[in-house]
């Protein structure tokens, strides 16, 4: 509470350590571990448990000392995680989690839930000076004021804070499930680019004619005759275009090593790290599109020099994911300096691929089922695709016009499609503002209306004193029968 804000009547402000404590898990060895349940064992809650992907993990019970119920609330303590507030599991937590405890019993649960994700309690506990990776110590967030209301108030404060949240996520909901509605018909879009069904019109203008196919193959045929064979792939079965769709008349199949002035990989090696040089790109830099640089690591200049003897990048080529997950394919607009690593690389042959087209492509969910019909992504824990299923990868080949024509049409259905997105977005970033407003209001005293009836906090914190001192002169009785 700001010294200049109206403190809301009965309400109190009592330091953290005065109402709670804060207490951290146990970690027992690895070698304890096991992932599935048995008798004798626990589940030992990690913070990963409480998010989309939990991988449970269970322990012997009598290697942990630190237990939770559903209901308890639990601070992340460690990383990128840091003071996120989690519940609603049962279990021993983790070293990297803490238990709040409100012995006292001057919280609604709920309200305490709520009240440890805003900003009076998160953005002290982000200043803290020490080591993210080392966790929070409990006295160093124990001079936090918390808005204590009366109990009555405090219960409330949940109901109508959770009555607009159920409100706020059914809208975030359709909000979601309209995201989901535009990438089926993003895959729809370039499916009927790939069907030649956006070019009808196109080639209705513009027939093919013997003659253009004629020229079309031929120009393959030399290109492909003055390649140095090194890009040649071993020989693999057919492949297999059953069940995906006829194309149309003048289009053929080819493989993208016939139409790439080459297809190569990036290193198999791992350099050297150093903390500042060139970044390295791997599969899990390729993101929506784009490279992501905000978790990659650096090489020297010199093995820079030495990878790109191999695969050097440049303006046009395509990026293409090799290891973990396939595909993400990025498309190379503007010069960049970095190398890459177990990352595809698709050289641009502008004479007879769009680079765009090709992008395009490899976005489709066709070109990955047919990859996976044809077996080339393989693996079970880690997936991945060898370079020799990168070159024969299907491309279904029309003329330069009718590519020009085709990303056309696609860019002309996906800009719309990308102002809806970015819509959504906005609308999502405000849901979350909103719902930042509703809780600065709950712990302002302004979300709802006080009662005159409801007897103060300080008859909260008053119980609080008498419950220490009471504690205190037990114990003094217990020193003194333990001395004599």
């Amino acid at each position: 509470m700001n010294d200049n804000q109206e403190i809301p009547s009965g309400w109190e402000f009592p330091e953290l350590e005065e109402v709670l404590d804060i207490q951290g898990g146990s970690q027992p060895p690895k070698s304890n571990f096991i992932y599935k349940p048995q008798n004798g064992y626990i589940q030992l809650l990690q913070i990963r448990d409480f998010g989309e992907k939990p991988v449970p993990t269970y322990v012997p019970i009598n290697k942990v000392t630190k237990f939770c119920k559903k209901e308890e609330i639990l601070i992340a303590r460690y990383g990128a995680s840091l003071g996120r507030i989690v519940t609603g599991l049962e279990g021993a937590y983790n070293v990297a989690l803490a238990k709040v405890i409100d012995d006292y019993g001057v919280f609604v649960n709920r309200y305490l839930y709520y009240l440890l994700q805003t900003q009076i309690f998160q953005a002290p506990l982000a200043l803290l000076s020490r080591s993210a990776q080392n966790g929070f110590a409990k006295h160093e967030i124990a001079h936090i004021k918390l808005p204590l209301p009366p109990l009555p108030e405090q219960q409330r404060i949940v109901v109508k804070i959770e009555e607009l949240f159920n409100s706020f996520d059914k809208g975030i909901e359709n909000l979601k499930t309209a995201q989901q509605q535009l990438k089926v018909y993003r895959q729809a879009v370039l499916k009927w680019a790939f069907e030649g069904k956006l070019t009808e019109e196109w080639r209705v203008k513009n027939p093919y004619t013997e003659k253009n196919i004629v020229e079309l193959s031929y120009r393959i045929q030399q290109f492909n005759a003055q390649k140095d064979g090194q890009d040649i792939p071993r020989r693999l079965p057919p492949m297999n275009f059953k069940d995906v769709f006829d194309l149309p008349f003048g289009w053929e199949w080819t493989e993208a090593h016939k139409v790439c002035s080459s297809v190569r990989d990036g290193t198999h090696d791992t350099p050297k790290y150093v903390e500042k040089g060139i970044p390295l790109i791997t599969s899990k830099n390729l993101k929506n599109g784009n490279i992501d640089y905000s978790n990659v690591d650096y090489i020297s200049e010199e093995d820079h020099a030495e990878i790109s003897k191999r695969s050097a990048v440049e303006i046009g080529d395509i990026l293409f994911g090799m290891i973990g997950t396939i595909g993400n394919p990025v498309i190379i607009t503007h010069d960049n300096h970095f190398s890459i690593k177990n990352v595809g690389l698709f050289k641009k042959n502008e004479a007879i691929l769009l680079p765009k087209y090709l992008n395009y492509w490899l976005q489709s969910w066709v070109c990955e089922h047919i990859l996976k019909e044809n077996d080339l992504i393989k693996g079970t824990t880690q997936k991945f695709i060898a370079l020799g299923g990168l070159r024969v990868l299907p491309v279904p080949l029309s003329s330069i016009e009718e590519q020009q024509a085709i990303v056309a049409e696609i860019e002309s259905r996906l800009s719309v499609c990308d102002k809806i997105e970015e819509s959504i977005e906005q609308s999502l970033r405000e849901s979350e503002s909103l719902r930042q407003s509703i809780l600065k209001q709950a712990f302002e005293g302004k979300l709802v209306p006080q009662d005159p009836n409801d007897d103060p906090a300080s008859k909260l914190l008053d119980r609080i004193k008498a419950e220490k001192i009471t504690t205190t002169e037990k114990q003094i009785k217990t020193n003194k029968r333990e001395v004599t």
